[in-house]
């Protein structure tokens, strides 16, 4: 694969509503080709479920781009950027222009708290 800037990795950073007992899709589409380098969550006051699970996802063109199909959201530690390990299938890394990139947060209690909850996927455009 070829890099348009092989040095400069950009980003996608956004605020994530954090919605007791619902699921937030949070939806991005590259305007040229990628591939994904890193994929962050950060939380100002860590989400807790005292009788539920909060759970994130992630999906590039349909592909699973953690290594896990989900990850704990609770487990965030408050004002700390946490890094998100990586699919070891390479090849699904690299995104088309215009793909879905499907960010899910999944809340299953009514009591889920928390504040100032980010996600962040980090990349660089690629040359076709």
């Amino acid at each position: 694969m070829a890099f348009l800037f092989p040095d400069i990795i950009d980003d996608f950073t956004s605020p994530v509503d954090i919605d007791p007992a619902d699921t937030i899709h949070l939806m991005w589409f590259p305007a040229a080709p990628i591939t994904v380098t890193a994929i962050n969550l950060y939380a100002v006051t860590s989400p807790n479920s005292a009788g539920g699970t909060y759970l994130f996802s992630i999906t590039g063109a349909g592909n699973n781009l953690i290594s896990a199909a989900t990850f704990d959201i609770e487990s965030l530690v408050n004002v700390t950027l946490t890094p998100m390990t990586l699919t070891l299938t390479v090849a699904d890394l690299d995104l088309a222009a215009g793909a879905t990139v499907d960010f899910s947060f999944a809340s299953n209690n009514a009591d889920l708290t928390g504040a100032g909850l980010y996600a962040q996927i980090c990349f660089r455009t690629r040359v076709t």
